[in-house]
């Protein structure tokens, strides 16, 4: 079976990593049909890989690791998501939601008023702190 995994390199303590196309029976580190892309987890954690080849190797059967996946859809999301930028035109014309949660927090914030009842007053026998035993 053939897989798209990480082959990792770099120095001890600082890794780096390739992504690669391989037989599963090799090891981790060892020879590998083709490289796909890089992947630097340290700093900026960049992650770039040729989508052409690696769609090339999922039409004829390869399989994701977990891990490349993770970091496919990290990928991707990134690049979908269009730069936002707040003009002071877009963030007047949002409604406000702030009188809302101020109700809200103002009625979980009132005080209960608890009746002293018998009950509820400590009792003076409990207060001087005497022992268990009765009167004698």
């Amino acid at each position: 079976m053939v897989k798209i995994r990480l082959k990792r390199f770099g120095a001890k303590k600082d890794p780096h990593y390739r992504v690669v196309v391989t037989d599963v029976r090799k090891a981790r580190d060892g020879a590998y049909i083709e490289s796909l892309g890089n992947y630097d987890p340290r700093g900026a954690q960049a992650f770039s890989i040729e989508e052409e080849r690696l769609d090339y190797w999922l039409d004829h059967g390869a399989k994701m690791t977990p891990r490349v996946k993770a970091l496919l859809r990290r990928l991707r999301r990134e690049q979908q998501a269009p730069e936002v930028s707040a003009t002071a035109e877009e963030v007047s014309e949002q409604p406000e939601t702030e009188p809302v949660a101020k109700e809200k927090t103002e009625k979980k914030t009132e005080p209960l008023e608890v009746e002293e009842t018998e009950q509820t007053k400590p009792d003076v026998a409990d207060r001087e702190g005497g022992s268990d035993e009765g009167t004698a």
